[in-house]
């Protein structure tokens, strides 16, 4: 998997908070030995940046920052009531155990650990920090637990620092647009599209392929039409730039199932709104049952 870093205050730092939740996610195994189940997962109106287990079949939430963030205690908390409340059913969860909160983060504020101390539920801070060796110039993700200041390493292999790789176009040309969306969509919104999401095998294999950044924005409006109800939904994406609006309306047709007899909807509109902003119409008819929840 490729990591963008940057330089900053005379050391390395990951370009993103989503570039330190990619790097992260693939490797709780070996960074805190965790089983990785869902990242940016939607619970109610919040969305947490990973689930995980332990050998135990404990949940554990992880929050995860770039920059010290004083109120991450308070974040995780609503998590963890959002979670216990619905209870989700997800692979290789037990909630009669007790559920660990994590906070990885480069510091802390002294209020986080005031916090801590004060909160009833099972927290654990980490400390993180980019490493250079000396002898090979290979950069290190290092994560130190906070109270009983262990050490966990991880080399971060593949690296882009700053712009991106020559070459890196020529790859990119010989993507399958229909997998390159369906990568960011898994990626970052499975949870609002009812979609499996990402494994970290999959993370390791496709995310050197693609850039992180994206902006074009599409806004989907579905309607679920039934003799005895409607019920609608509206999901905003962003994609790379590159993304045509015929691809995507190509991936909707085959990932976004609106019932049992048709795989396609009734039909569909599209405009571009003054904003720059793809708003695309979904309409399906005599649903019985639904691929987004």
């Amino acid at each position: 998997m490729s990591i963008i870093i940057k330089k900053k205050d005379g050391g390395f730092q990951f370009k993103s908070e989503t570039e330190l939740e990619n790097f992260v996610y693939i490797h709780l195994d070996k960074l805190i030995n965790l089983s990785p189940i869902a990242r940016q997962y939607r619970i109610g109106t919040e969305i947490c940046d990973a689930l995980a287990t332990d050998e135990r079949k404990r949940l554990t939430i992880i929050e995860l920052k770039n920059a010290e963030d004083r109120y991450i205690v308070q974040q995780l908390t609503r998590y963890y009531h959002g979670l216990i409340e619905r209870k989700p059913k997800l692979d290789g969860i037990d909630y009669q155990k007790p559920v660990k909160l994590i906070a990885i983060a480069p510091s802390f504020h002294t209020h986080n650990f005031v916090d801590k101390v004060y909160n009833k539920l099972d927290f654990e801070f980490f400390t993180f920090d980019l490493t250079v060796s000396q002898s090979t110039g290979d950069i290190f993700f290092e994560l130190t637990n906070a109270d009983t200041k262990k050490k966990h390493i991880v080399q971060i292999p593949e690296i882009k620092r700053s712009k991106v790789a020559k070459g890196l176009e020529a790859v990119k040309a010989e993507i399958n647009y229909d997998e390159m969306i369906d990568y960011y969509m898994r990626l970052s919104y499975s949870s609002k599209l009812g979609l499996d999401p990402l494994s970290p095998e999959q993370l390791r294999d496709r995310s050197i392929k693609y850039t992180t950044k994206c902006t074009k924005e599409f806004k989907i409006n579905i309607q679920f039409i039934k003799k005895s109800e409607t019920t609608q939904k509206s999901v905003s994406v962003k994609l790379p730039a590159k993304i045509r609006v015929a691809d995507f309306l190509q991936w909707c047709d085959r990932y976004i199932n609106g019932g049992i007899e048709g795989r396609g909807y009734k039909h569909r509109y599209v405009h571009k709104t003054r904003a720059g902003v793809f708003r695309i119409r979904l309409w399906f008819y005599d649903v019985q049952y639904y691929a987004i929840n």
